[in-house]
């Protein structure tokens, strides 16, 4: 593609007024001499400092005509690279190509060769462009050095056209086909509210074009558009090197009329930056200023941002719009709604997941296809409460149900929220991160998503326990041929003790006796008392943790308890981090009297700090706390939670209501309830029945 650049060469406009000069002058441009075939045609050129051009026609062609774009000039330096018949200006020396394309009969595209001929042209040649004297008045109040530096135009075309143009555009013009957007053959489908389009987007360097068509059965404003005006430019956007200060500049001046956006014009925006305090902070300041954003988002994680504001509409008549962009690493485009921009619908629901989404497909599809009720759901990936109070200060939405996983809800989250939700829920079955004397206090009911995962994580902790038990045996090159009998453990008739049996716990003990292993379990709660903590730690050689998360449960394997242990144990902890001393670990490790290895799911700071001695623990093996973590586990962690959402529109009773309030309450039925499904809230996990004060030596 060398010698076959493209740049944006001219705007031609109609202007009757000195709204164009002044602005002209004001950017330092001066005018230079056009030929025109008589006088009374007013044609009159001005060079910018860049280079870019304007053509300004101070009486217009046709008494009461339309503005409209009838041609597009583009620059090359070579323009013979793209086998276009060519003409040449015989005042000018202008060598030049006219194309167009049938789907676009009103829209010529005009390559130019400026070679070293200063811009002057026989007017004749080339029909007035972009007739529109109100871009003029719009762009004459913006003090930008950037302002005739062109990133885009957006076209409306026919049903049906927008691929066909874009492949013209590369055959002819040499375009290239953007991907990033336009992953699809046919192009990206957007959806606003009961309208639609589909857009295809090609680029030759920098330059964007943008082919918006109307899709079929759907209104919309590529549609209005076509209907009144046919294919044509719908907005033209200009770069901007800081959106902000250019906004408050322009609105400074009184003279400029913005869109003004609805609240809800941003929550996009909002919800993916949330958890990445820096995007989101570009977000909030563009917010503030009332600039849309678009989050790029690569692998779930904001990578770009992309900021626009358009002016409001600058012709009834035309509903063409002007666009200032902003890009900080997006390079695709987000359309926008300009007359009904992010409309908000009616919903019975709205749900917020703060950190993750267990069964995200699943919940995603039920609120597509629910008939039973309207739901909104809105997925952040928060970190800490902090993110999650960050996002909540600047979001307008209000949630009938908020999920969290780990995410503290505290006070300061329910004070930060709109309104009190009706229900909040812990993703999982541990609830340990939610403050159920606060919800109490506020009405909103509370429940957990007990035994979701439990068989996944009763085969983990067995995984675990099997992966221990062989020790170091595996290899890992040629150079540790290794047949000690040493490395490896004889599981049957060894003993495993369970530290709490709730429904994980109850599963793991099937299958450690089909190899034929003693179990011996420590949950007074559950009615297992027969041997204190203290026994069961001296006489297991392997000690599995599936006990809630509590105040008395904190740090129950500390420096105290491990050294009660059985020399040569191990431990694996698949239930909740904070019920280890993970340092009193690495000193036991270390040490080697009592525990000699362990496997650990789940950690007291997640994830695990990279600075954490346990990393370079040889007999530690690490996992991402994933024991639950599978297709079907996930499946079934969403559809208990639909199955809890419909209850509550239809104000029937729920699973594992650990907080009851005046909507919500617990369902009595012919099945098992889950572990706090009774009315009085019990700290849970994994199916503990206990309340934590009974966990003692």
């Amino acid at each position: 593609m060398e010698h076959r650049t493209l740049t944006l060469n001219s705007l031609h406009v109609d202007c009757s007024d000195d709204t164009l000069r002044n602005y002209l002058r004001d950017l330092g441009a001066a005018p230079i001499s056009v030929a025109s075939p008589s006088d009374d045609q007013g044609v009159e050129a001005w060079a910018s400092q860049d280079g870019c051009h304007i053509i300004s026609r101070s009486k217009p062609a046709t008494a009461g005509a339309h503005p409209r774009t009838k041609h597009i000039v583009l620059k090359t330096s070579n323009i013979g690279a793209f086998n276009l018949p060519t003409r040449r200006d015989p005042r000018s020396g202008l060598l030049y190509a006219i194309t167009q394309h049938p789907a676009l009969p009103d829209l010529r595209w005009i390559v130019v060769d400026t070679g070293n001929v200063d811009y002057s042209i026989e007017y004749d040649s080339f029909t007035s462009a972009f007739y529109l004297d109100t871009i003029c008045a719009q762009l004459a109040q913006i003090s930008a050095s950037s302002v005739l530096a062109f990133d885009h135009l957006a076209c409306a075309v026919e049903e049906g056209q927008a691929l066909p143009v874009a492949e013209w555009l590369m055959d002819v013009l040499g375009f290239h086909r953007h991907r990033g957007v336009d992953e699809e053959e046919q192009g990206q489908l957007v959806m606003m509210g009961e309208g639609a389009l589909r857009m295809v987007t090609v680029r030759h360097g920098d330059f964007y074009v943008v082919l918006a068509e109307s899709v079929e059965g759907y209104a919309g404003q590529i549609r209005d558009f076509l209907d009144a005006h046919g294919p044509g430019v719908q907005h033209i956007a200009l770069k901007a090197s800081d959106i902000v200060q250019l906004a408050q500049n322009a609105r400074a001046t009184g003279r400029i009329d913005f869109a003004v956006p609805p609240e809800s014009a941003w929550e996009n925006a909002l919800t993916d930056a949330a958890g990445d305090r820096e995007m989101l902070a570009l977000v909030i300041a563009r917010k503030n200023n009332r600039i849309l954003t678009k989050v790029k988002m690569e692998s779930g994680r904001a990578c770009g941002l992309l900021s626009q504001l358009f002016t409001a509409r600058l012709s009834d008549q035309t509903q063409l719009f002007l666009e200032l962009i902003e890009r900080h690493n997006f390079d695709g485009f987000a359309a926008a709604n300009i007359n009904s921009l992010f409309a908000s619908q009616h919903v019975d629901q709205s749900i917020l997941f703060v950190d993750e989404t267990l069964g995200a497909e699943v919940l995603s599809q039920w609120a597509a296809t629910s008939t039973n009720l309207t739901a909104a759901i809105t997925m952040l990936q928060c970190k800490t409460e902090d993110d999650l109070l960050q996002y909540l200060k600047h979001t307008a939405k209000y949630f009938t149900t908020v999920v969290s996983s780990f995410v503290p809800l505290t006070a300061p989250v329910f004070d930060a929220l709109i309104r009190a939700p009706v229900l909040v829920c812990a993703q999982g079955s541990g609830f340990n991160h939610i403050d159920l004397e606060e919800c109490r206090k506020r009405d909103i009911g509370v429940c957990n998503n007990a035994g979701w995962c439990s068989t996944e994580v009763a085969e983990h902790t067995f995984a675990c326990l099997i992966s221990l038990a062989n020790g170091s045996c595996f290899l890992k090159d040629g150079s540790h041929w290794d047949r000690k009998a040493s490395n490896k453990r004889t599981l049957h008739g060894s003993t495993i003790g369970l530290i709490g049996c709730g429904d994980i716990g109850r599963r793991v003990i099937p299958l450690v006796r089909a190899f034929g292993m003693n179990v011996q379990i420590y949950d007074p709660a559950a009615g297992h008392d027969e041997i204190s903590l203290a026994t069961l730690l001296a006489t297991s050689d392997y000690v599995s943790l599936h006990a809630p998360l509590t105040k008395s449960t904190y740090h129950m394997i500390c420096d105290e308890t491990m050294a009660l242990m059985k020399p040569g144990s191990c431990i694996i902890n698949t239930a909740r981090g904070g019920l280890i001393d993970e340092d009193a670990l690495v000193r036991a490790l270390e040490h080697g009297r009592t525990v000699r290895a362990a496997a650990l799911d789940v950690f007291e700071v997640e994830p695990l700090p990279l600075e954490s001695k346990l990393w370079n623990m040889p007999r530690v093996l690490l996992s991402p706390h994933v024991a639950g973590l599978t297709e079907t586990a996930t499946a079934k962690a969403g559809n208990a939670l639909i199955k809890n959402l419909e209850a509550l529109s239809k104000g029937e009773g729920m699973d594992s209501v650990l907080v009851a309030s005046s909507v919500v309450s617990s369902y009595v039925g012919d099945h098992t309830l889950g572990v706090g499904s009774l009315l009085t809230p019990t700290p849970s996990e994994s199916g503990s029945g206990s309340d934590g004060e009974q966990w003692v030596l």
